[in-house]
């Protein structure tokens, strides 16, 4: 198990790839609902919207940390220190 989460540029499942697209592409969503956000805090659509992504952002961080490793030193679980083994989340074409 160890070797296929260390690898996410070859991941055996194969999704990684595609779990790590969308998990820049809500973090943008998200980014951008905060911007919102600061400026009409007393949005309660906005509000909800932020709260619905956060919600699938976590789902999503679960996938990409189940499948293809921990991608920050906060996701390592368990006793192997695995957040080293994998590609650098900077790494983008890795990721």
């Amino acid at each position: 198990m160890a070797d296929m989460r260390n690898n996410r540029a070859s991941c055996p499942c194969g999704n990684c790839k595609a779990l790590t697209d969308q998990l820049r592409k809500i973090d943008f969503a998200i980014y951008e609902t905060v911007l919102y956000l600061d400026a009409y805090p007393d949005c309660a659509r906005a509000l909800s919207y932020y709260n619905e992504l956060m919600t699938e952002r976590c789902r999503i961080a679960d996938a990409v940390n189940e499948a293809c490793g921990p991608m920050t030193h906060r996701d390592n679980r368990g006793g192997e220190w695995l957040w080293t083994k994998g590609p650098w989340p900077w790494q983008i074409d890795a990721n």
